[in-house]
């Protein structure tokens, strides 16, 4: 008798999460917190998140605001301009703490605004929280 693990367990789809940070160790940090959970993809700049959002199309981004190449809040912006995209959760984990950074993020488009530091658990919670559910 032969025996079918994959017919006795559902697979899920693993949604993709897409770590957008200039700073390695936080890149790192994020990562070990969300392997398990997320198909996890890295960036180190602006210009290379957006290739990989329009490539890949991730469920949701974690952005810094400060980048290099393509600051965080006009990644933030191509995002949410675009029909294709827009549907993208959006969580900015930045620096950046004054209340016009906070409003031109919200103003943007950004799902959510954390200012640093953050704990990686605070921000899987408010993920899990907010991320649409597939239907069906």
């Amino acid at each position: 008798m032969v025996f079918n693990f994959f017919n006795i367990f559902p697979v899920t789809k693993m949604k993709k999460l897409l770590i957008v940070d200039d700073d390695t160790m936080t890149r790192r940090l994020l990562l070990e917190a969300f392997k398990y959970d997320y198909l996890v993809r890295e960036a180190a700049d602006g210009i290379t998140a957006l290739k990989i959002v329009l490539q890949e199309q991730p469920d949701v981004l974690i952005l810094d605001g400060r980048l290099p190449r393509l600051d965080g809040l006009a990644v933030l912006a191509a995002i949410k301009s675009d029909p294709q995209m827009k549907h993208i959760l959006v969580v900015m984990m930045t620096g950046r703490g004054q209340f016009s950074d906070l409003e031109r993020g919200v103003t943007l488009g950004a799902d959510a605004y954390f200012i640093k530091p953050v704990s990686p658990n605070t921000l899987k919670t408010w993920i899990l929280e907010n991320m649409p559910q597939d239907e069906g």
